[in-house]
């Protein structure tokens, strides 16, 4: 399977939403894992995390995003993505995305957090803050893929406003139209839940662990909003979280990130060594 380039949206479906400017947006279905246009180092397997803070593991200053701590992102221009401290959701600074002046509206942007490489099969726990200031404006994704095989592991999909453009569109997920078993048609399912516009919520997606019909979990601002499968999209870990906007935000409008963590878990068996050892070290502390 080819993978998605950064300036190139492939198969795609028209999805039109009625709203004050009758807006018909174009979403891709691809689960091929986004590319950056040069290759970053990778940080190796195992758990990453950042708050964007000036103090942190590593440190982020204040200013263009591309290119600290191996972040990339579409373009050339470094203005529409930054550390910010405009707006944290705790400490001092954030990440803040902006409308990319240099290309054109409905532009596919994509920003691309650092890669920790390739990664075993398994379960994982993805938390990200996210704030989208506003209603009727861009299309924001947030997504968990592995580089190294290629694929997308979740995609989750904020539609920029409701039907009538009154309010907050719902939140989508991509995924198995067919159902567990079927043909596996791609297509974006709306949980029925919509996004909050101008506060923090988390989005968090649990992975199960590896192999189809393993539990794929979405959470929203700490309710669960939709329930998949791993398998349909072929990644099997979390090697990298990747945030994508159609570059069609309102003047004004603001997609801040903040408190990033991708967290392995332990396969059953891992555990279970683990409770051993640990059984271990108190039978000899005693």
């Amino acid at each position: 399977m080819r993978h998605m380039s950064l300036f190139v949206v492939p198969a795609a479906v028209l999805v039109a939403a009625g709203s004050a400017s009758a807006v018909t947006k174009t979403f891709d279905l691809s689960i091929a894992a986004f590319e950056a246009e040069v290759s970053g180092a990778e940080r190796g397997p195992g758990t990453f995390g950042t708050g964007f803070e000036a103090n942190g593991v590593p440190p982020y200053a204040l200013g263009g995003l591309r290119g600290q701590n191996t972040w990339a992102a579409s373009g050339t221009n470094n203005t529409w993505l930054t550390v910010s401290n405009a707006s944290p959701f705790a400490g001092a600074q954030h990440a803040r995305f902006l409308k990319d002046p240099s290309a054109a509206q409905g532009s596919l942007r994509v920003i691309l957090g650092p890669n920790n490489g390739a990664t075993p099969a398994g379960g994982s726990v993805t938390s990200v803050q996210t704030k989208i200031s506003n209603i009727n404006g861009a299309d924001y994704e947030v997504v968990g893929q592995a580089p190294s095989q290629s694929f997308l592991t979740w995609r989750v999909h904020f539609v920029f406003a409701n039907g009538d453009g009154s309010g907050p569109g719902n939140i989508t997920i991509l995924d198995d139209l067919d159902g567990p078993g079927g043909a596996t048609t791609l297509g974006f399912i709306d949980t029925g839940f919509a996004w909050t516009p101008g506060a923090y919520k988390e989005l968090r997606v649990e992975v199960g662990g590896a192999g189809l019909g393993a539990p794929l979990n979405y959470y929203y601002d700490n309710a669960l909003i939709y329930t998949g499968s791993v398998g349909v999209f072929a990644g099997t870990s979390v090697e990298q979280v990747v945030f994508t906007t159609d570059n069609w935000q309102l003047a004004g409008e603001t997609f801040d990130v903040d408190n990033i963590s991708v967290t392995p878990i332990p396969a059953p068996g891992a555990l279970a060594l683990m409770g051993m050892g640990g059984l271990v070290g108190l039978r000899r502390r005693r």
